[in-house]
């Protein structure tokens, strides 16, 4: 379905004039030109070689309008959060900043907006060091239209050299948003050398209607800083969801992102990582439970710049009824990424003849010194396996929940906090005893 333009123009407009000439002008000018290029692509639909499974075109009707100004609420956070007793928390609402529900609890963490850094005189420098300058190596629509109607965003500064002791807890909570509305985030986190800071994020929603949400991060983990990254994705997630995160990496720095997604309607998830110095490490970890008519879609992207660096994936995956899935992995390894060592792996079980899962796996090297490799693997329950368990006096049932969960419960491993882990643990246990 083709994106009818004017409406985005039209909004854009509006947004511009509202602002009545207090935009800053070189802000003004990246938005600007954001649309502009926006206008060429339109919303990808399946047509596009990287969402031939996820027609967001399709999915939106071609029709959904940025939505400005929607109230502000103050959801009630209940404690602990994620298992969690002491954490920074930062609660998104309806895709803006909630400064009255947040709560930051550690000095060496920064809490700001980019409208408050545009006001500074470094105000031009901060659009050209933090706004798109992560490569993106394919256009993405998504980004485009994410830049051409950012008016503000959150700004996360960790200090160089310092631990941040309590989880970064950050909240999406939607719930005042119209029918057909495209409400949209930006996350621009800026991790200073030899800092350490770890994040879990949620999302619930009490919205009624269909929305879109668009939400985009930019993470900037500079030399020797070390950043991990938890998401919970799961029935709270909105009717359509685009989450992006793209990071780049310096020199001896290490990042790892860790996802658990369930039973969510339409999901896509982008993650860009840039590795640019030597001996940083990324490792991207997924675990995906999926039931009914539920979609989810993981693109991700490690590009390998410079020699020395390693990275690795694990995506694993369970599929059931008529659920449908994604596992697209590409794995870069530019001419002077000498000594690279990347690894990639992509494991799923389709639990009924109308689940699906189309895998992806890529490797894409230039250099010649390098070890990397890659899999993919899709199959049904080991049949050996089931009857062991049912011979054992074990209902069928419960057997496959036992089977499914051994399968997937490899990933769980790689949660460093150990309340969260607890915690997922007890969701992840309580997923199979209601499936």
């Amino acid at each position: 379905m083709k994106t009818d333009i004017s409406i985005y123009k039209t909004a854009f407009e509006n947004q511009v004039n509202a602002l009545n000439g207090s935009l800053n002008e070189a802000f003004k000018e990246k938005k600007k030109n954001a649309l502009e290029d926006f206008e060429k692509t339109g919303l990808p639909s399946s047509k596009v070689e990287s969402w031939k499974y996820s027609n967001l075109a399709a999915w939106t009707k071609g029709n959904f309008t940025p939505v400005e100004d929607i109230p502000v609420s103050n959801p009630k956070i209940q404690s602990p959060v994620l298992g969690m007793k002491k954490v920074n928390l930062i609660v998104l609402s309806n895709g803006n900043i909630n400064q009255e529900a947040s709560k930051i609890i550690d000095q060496n963490l920064i809490l700001s907006s980019v409208q408050e850094e545009l006001k500074s005189s470094e105000g031009k420098a901060f659009i050209e060091k933090y706004i798109d300058s992560i490569e993106n190596h394919e256009t993405e629509p998504l980004h485009l239209l994410n830049t051409a109607f950012l008016k503000d965003a959150l700004f996360l500064k960790i200090k160089a050299g310092k631990i941040i002791e309590h989880p970064v807890v950050i909240v999406h909570h939607f719930d005042a948003i119209p029918e057909n509305g495209i409400v949209q985030n930006r996350s621009i986190i800026d991790v200073g050398e030899n800092a350490q800071v770890k994040f879990a994020e949620y999302f619930e929603s009490k919205n009624a209607a269909t929305f879109l949400y668009n939400d985009l991060q930019e993470i900037f983990v500079n030399a020797s800083a070390r950043v991990e990254w938890y998401r919970l994705e799961n029935e709270n997630c909105p009717g359509i969801h685009v989450q992006s995160q793209k990071v780049k990496q310096e020199k001896n720095s290490y990042f790892k992102s860790w996802s658990f997604i369930k039973d969510v309607q339409k999901l896509r998830n982008n993650t860009y990582v840039q590795l640019t110095g030597p001996f940083a490490e990324t490792n991207i970890y997924g675990l995906s439970f999926q039931n009914g008519k539920s979609h989810a879609d993981n693109h991700i992207l490690v590009d390998h710049a410079v020699e020395d660096c390693q990275s690795n994936q694990l995506f694993k995956g369970t599929y059931n009824d008529n659920s449908t899935a994604v596992f697209n992995g590409k794995v870069l390894v530019r001419k002077d990424a000498q000594r690279t060592n990347a690894f990639q792996s992509n494991k799923n079980l389709l639990l009924s003849e109308k689940a699906t899962i189309n895998s992806k796996p890529e490797l894409e090297i230039y250099a010649d010194d390098v070890k990397c490799s890659h899999g993919a693997t899709t199959g049904q329950m080991n049949e050996d396996q089931l009857f062991y368990l049912q011979a054992r006096g074990i209902e069928k049932e419960k057997a496959k929940a036992i089977l499914n969960q051994a399968f997937l419960s490899e990933v769980l491993d790689y949660i460093s906090i150990p309340e969260l882990k607890n915690h997922l643990k007890d969701y992840f246990n309580q997923c199979f005893e209601t499936a």
